[in-house]
């Protein structure tokens, strides 16, 4: 990986800024961030942040008719989450959102901020979407 032309000082450390190629190299190698979430009547549970592209689909799913409309903002959060050990979605398809909404909001509670920190979502960012 190759280091920009400039450099920037930041807190008396000089560092290189990436140009193009460097970025383009190193973003392959980011990694999404996941964490296991232990829940009361269910056990272990994988969480893993949204791609900033399925974040803007997350979002853009909370919307109805050019307005914000919050109905199953949780569970629908907490579904795109949900992975197994090789980061697949536990619950691809929209019907499983049932589940989710069948089960205590003690539960969802958890799994949902795991869900919004790893995803880089604030508490600011989901009482925009949930204040419609």
């Amino acid at each position: 990986m190759g280091l920009g032309p400039r450099c920037v000082a930041k807190n008396g450390v000089t560092m290189s800024v990436l140009d193009r190629e460097s970025f383009l190299e190193a973003a392959k190698a980011v990694k999404r961030p996941a964490r296991e979430v232990s829940v009361a009547g269910l056990g272990q549970v994988r969480v893993q942040g949204l791609t900033v592209g399925e974040r803007t689909r997350f979002e853009m799913s909370c919307m109805e008719r050019g307005k914000v409309n919050p109905r199953e903002l949780r569970e629908k959060l907490v579904a795109m989450c949900l992975v197994d050990e090789g980061g697949r979605r536990l619950l691809p398809d929209d019907g499983d959102r049932q589940v989710l909404s069948s089960l205590p909001a003690a539960v969802i509670e958890p799994l949902f901020d795991a869900a919004r920190e790893l995803s880089g979502m604030t508490d600011a960012d989901v009482a925009d979407l949930g204040n419609g």
